[in-house]
């Protein structure tokens, strides 16, 4: 293995200087999966999608396009995204309740373990077809490891701050410039998305979170976690990094796609998140081939826009060079590919793949956008969007946030609105004393069997002015008096789609 990965310190994707005008010299490919119980099959399903994209990117370089050189090199990585607990509660008191890896990776794990980092396996361009055996035999192995997840809700957050960390290591390590893509395959929402319910974190996994909650601090070792140890990370600061840096395609399937209403804030803070930005939100159940095909073409659009030299400004000249590049591409995939024969490379051609797949969000502007994409906590995003979006929200039964009171000092105790005021209840401290610290849940009512759920936040200290900022920013006018300002809309039209392709052919901006 080539002594770079020894070389690379923690700040040096700081130190490192923007690279321009140079070739495409290494392509990233990063797979993220819900590792959890109910993923067998999906994970299976994806050997397909990676076939497809190896073949393609390895004929994008095979056939000498503007931008990416013949000596472009190719490095892939498998992740698998658990849980961090089951939901399990102990003596009054939070605790991991199964020995799970939050994250661990699949492929070239020896040589993680080796450098106590991520170090990827680079694709052999005299044979890719061992290099994707090699691929092959992790998600087989991914599969088989499913496990753990007792609880609905999961953690991803903590895998997608880890690739975060690689790419950056990536883009610091590689003489040139480096592109990124990264397929995220889920069925169920992240923490911090529900009020309650079967959801043990409702505030979203996170230190600070844990910290306020007084559960149990506990952490995994890991021989290629940063600094050795895995620490719980936000879901969505960390998922606006990666969209600076990678094309991201986050695929939806299962319990998310099967029960729309329940899903619906997760699916609408995520497409809210992608908005505008190098990444969009599919659905499974469309098809297995559709994805396949869309997660091909979708690339292929960002490659070619990344492949266009930086000195062409013009918007009508950089869009027709990047479709251009575009077809070329498929093109030659295609003659090597029959499973991808009927891509074409064509912008209307890949928005329509992507209109029979695609939720996306439909935002006003973009300060209603940023109420939700520059939230302080993965809790305060959804809040955030349901104070918006007056669309259904998961358990308890839908009611609008009202403003929070912004008074510095105060604590945010009961949302005011939803039902009448009553006592505030400490979540520190149990009925004794001596006990650890309890956990009520937040679907339960209070002391009236008969009255509607009760919605408390937990946050204090430095989140009670990260969630007292987000909210007070909030207009919350009766949903009678305004239309919505972000609706998750399943169903877009081709000229909708046509838009997010184009956004994937424009270059990043720093």
């Amino acid at each position: 293995m080539n002594e770079e990965w020894e070389v690379v310190t923690e700040d040096c994707a700081v130190k490192q200087e923007p690279v321009e005008n140079k070739p495409v010299a290494a392509i990233c490919v990063t797979a993220i999966f819900d590792n959890t119980a109910s993923m067998t099959q999906p994970i299976k399903s994806t050997k397909e999608v990676m076939e497809c994209l190896m073949t393609f990117l390895k004929t994008a370089i095979e056939s000498g396009q503007s931008g990416i050189s013949a000596d472009s090199r190719v490095f892939v990585t498998l992740v698998g995204a658990n849980d961090w607990t089951d939901g399990t509660i102990k003596n009054n008191s939070y605790k991991y309740a199964h020995g799970t890896q939050p994250v661990k990776v699949f492929v070239n794990e020896d040589e993680c373990i080796k450098h106590k980092r991520l170090v990827p396996l680079e694709i052999d361009p005299k044979n890719v077809g061992n290099s994707f055996d090699t691929i092959a035999r992790g998600i087989e192995n991914m599969a088989s490891t499913c496990n753990g997840g007792g609880d609905g809700p999961e953690d991803y957050g903590t895998a997608v701050a880890f690739v975060n960390d690689y790419i950056d290591r990536m883009v610091a390590t590689i003489d040139g410039k480096v592109v990124a893509t990264t397929l995220i395959v889920t069925d169920n929402a992240n923490h911090g998305m529900s009020r309650g319910g079967d959801d043990s974190f409702p505030q979203g996994v996170s230190n600070d979170i844990l910290e306020q909650f007084a559960c149990y601090p506990k952490a995994f070792e890991c021989n290629y976690a940063p600094k050795g140890l895995w620490s719980p990370e936000p879901m969505y600061s960390s998922l606006g990094k990666l969209l600076e840096k990678s094309q991201v395609t986050w695929v939806l399937c299962g319990s998310s796609v099967e029960n729309p209403t329940i899903f619906t804030t997760w699916t609408g803070v995520l497409a809210t998140m992608f908005e505008g930005r190098t990444g969009i939100l599919l659905k499974w159940s469309a098809g297995e081939g559709l994805v396949k095909e869309a997660v091909v073409s979708i690339f292929c659009s960002y490659l070619a826009g990344e492949s266009i030299p930086d000195w062409v400004t013009d918007e009508a000249s950089f869009s027709a060079a990047a479709e251009d590049a575009s077809k070329e591409m498929m093109a030659a995939a295609t003659q090597t590919d029959a499973g991808i024969k009927n891509l074409s490379g064509d912008r209307q051609s890949t928005a329509e793949i992507i209109c029979r797949l695609a939720i996306v969000a439909d935002v006003k502007d973009e300060q209603t956008r940023s109420l939700v994409t520059d939230a302080g906590s993965d809790a305060a995003c959804a809040a955030a969007y349901r104070s918006l979006s007056y669309t259904p929200s998961p358990l308890p039964d839908y009611s609008p946030l009202p403003a929070m009171p912004s008074h510095r000092g105060e604590s945010l105790g009961v949302a005011r609105g939803i039902s009448p005021p009553v006592p505030k209840r400490s979540f520190s401290a149990c009925g004794d004393d001596d006990e650890g610290p309890a956990y009520r849940s937040f679907s339960a009512h209070d002391g009236d069997d008969d009255g509607p759920p009760v919605y408390r936040s937990l946050a204090v200290g430095p989140m009670e002015e990260a969630a007292s900022s987000v909210m007070a920013a909030v207009d919350m006018p009766p949903p009678e008096a305004s239309p919505a300002s972000i609706s998750t809309n399943c169903t877009p039209s081709a000229a909708r789609s046509g838009s997010i392709v184009t956004s994937m052919r424009r270059r990043r901006t720093k």
